[in-house]
């Protein structure tokens, strides 16, 4: 086609990295739900349940005589208490005072080790609340799901990764979208995004040892005035049609390569290549 051309960006790259982009977003949006809303409601369910096991091992040592922990069951100071139980070895914690430890532990995960979440107003009323939450039809305990330490951490984890590798690969696309080339059918001069441009005379050789990753290396002649003696890189997916338009300058400077190099080396092709981003 004769006349100054423009490249434009290959419709199936775009299309392949938009999707990616999205799946990464996604996932990231994912997380971000995971870690505000549904792993710090089930870290609060899982408390509660736990709460209600240390209630009731108040209640039954109580009786027994073995602890005065259901006359009063709330913690005044949960963090010192807390800090105290860990560092007591786990063989000489009464079964309440371990009971305590693991509510305790369970309310540090969610942020929520503080008077508020640890004071109890009436003990048999709220044991009761509880044992209607967790008890199921037949009788058997209804046991949450507990939350490790590391649970909400991950998720956000996964919010800041999958955002940022979405958010880059959109700035790639962006980015990829405002480089063009030009191409001068007539004269077979490639304008190039910097504003110089390249001449089939002004090309040393082409090298082709990545062909199967879409990419022409192009080396220029020490005469030119901006690339010369350099090796220009050229990414033949992103952009189209300029693996026409380098490979049209590669065979009319090798003429010898048009028939020998199309039968060993099948050009890709750019607009349908399903290749590795």
């Amino acid at each position: 086609m004769a006349g100054m051309q423009t490249t434009s960006l290959n419709r199936t790259w775009t299309i392949k990295m938009l999707a990616i982009a999205a799946l990464f977003v996604g996932f990231g949006i994912w997380g971000y739900i995971d870690a505000v809303y549904v792993y710090p409601e089930r870290g609060v369910r899982a408390a509660d349940y736990l709460k209600w096991e240390y209630l009731q091992e108040a209640k039954r040592a109580s009786e027994g005589g073995q602890s005065s922990a259901w006359s009063n069951p709330s913690v005044a100071d949960p963090v010192a208490a807390f800090d105290q139980l860990r560092k007591t070895p786990v063989e000489s914690l009464k079964p309440v005072d371990l009971k305590k430890k693991v509510w305790l532990e369970s309310l540090t995960i969610v942020g929520r080790l503080s008077p508020e979440h640890t004071t109890v107003g009436n003990p048999q009323d709220e044991l009761e609340k509880l044992r209607q939450e967790f008890t199921g039809p037949n009788g058997q305990p209804r046991v949450p799901k507990t939350l490790s330490w590391y649970d909400i951490p991950v998720q956000w984890v996964i919010f800041v990764v999958g955002l940022l590798v979405g958010l880059w690969m959109l700035g790639l696309v962006a980015l990829v979208s405002r480089v063009k080339y030009t191409y001068d059918a007539a004269t077979k001069t490639l304008g190039l995004p910097d504003g110089s441009t390249l001449s089939v005379a002004e090309c040393e050789d082409f090298d082709r040892r990545k062909w199967d990753k879409f990419l022409m290396f192009v080396k220029v002649k020490p005469g030119h005035a901006r690339h010369g003696g350099k090796e220009l890189r050229f990414d033949l997916l992103r952009h189209v049609p300029l693996e026409q338009w380098i490979v049209e300058m590669e065979y009319t400077a090798f003429p010898d390569r048009a028939k020998s190099e199309a039968a060993e080396s099948p050009a890709p092709a750019s607009e349908g290549a399903s290749s590795a981003v």
